[in-house]
């Protein structure tokens, strides 16, 4: 009977022991996650850091593209050097069209001296004035072409050349005046954009004072 007894215990004690070792383990396996799931997550943060690497690359293009766009718009402003240069190499080839007829009527028709010299300078200063409101080119483009045609001239021209744009200068000065349309009526000049701006007078006083340096 008591041998009985101790083989029973001892059955219990297997059993009990037994038990535990059954519960630790499915302690493990709930607690610990599952191969797929482990993996499904770390695909999911990869997307995210690849979502964020995207997103900051689309905001560095337009980054780039407006220094691109700055650099090329820099690059076309033009140097005044280099705009300096291309007014030093004019030629009588360069000259413009509407200049060269006004430069040809003041070299034909002003001359200082002789009778109705100042009603026909305030011709040619009517004339000059009219190209100067219409054209684009500026003050200092219009004195070089104007020198270039003076330096193609024969000598004799050119001695005179120099003293018909200083009759055309203190034209210009009189037309600046309030005796300037009295002038502009007694030469006979109805046609005329008169009055002219403050930039026609300088571009035209472009031409009476090229060839006065």
């Amino acid at each position: 009977m008591k041998r009985a007894l101790i083989l029973l215990i001892t059955l219990l004690s297997l059993l009990i022991a037994a038990c535990g070792t059954a519960a630790s383990g499915s302690t493990k396996n709930e607690t610990a996650p599952s191969g797929p799931e482990s993996g499904t997550s770390a695909g999911s943060a990869a997307e995210s850091a690849a979502s964020v690497t995207e997103s900051a690359a689309s905001v560095t293009e337009p980054a780039a593209s407006v220094t691109e766009s700055a650099d090329s718009a820099a690059s076309a402003v033009p140097d005044e050097n280099t705009a300096a240069a291309s007014a030093s190499d004019i030629t009588i080839s360069d000259v413009d069209a509407g200049l060269s007829v006004v430069l040809t009527e003041i070299m034909d028709q002003v001359h200082p001296g002789e009778a109705g010299s100042s009603l026909k300078s305030a011709q040619a200063a009517a004339d000059a004035l009219d190209f100067a409101l219409g054209t684009d080119l500026d003050a200092e483009m219009i004195a070089a072409m104007t020198y270039a045609y003076y330096d193609s001239l024969h000598e004799s021209a050119k001695d005179e050349f120099p003293e018909q744009l200083q009759l055309l200068d203190e034209t210009l000065e009189t037309l600046r005046t309030a005796e300037g349309e009295s002038l502009l009526t007694d030469a006979g000049i109805s046609d005329s954009s008169y009055p002219w701006t403050d930039e026609a007078f300088e571009r035209a006083e472009a031409i009476a004072q090229a060839c006065s340096n």
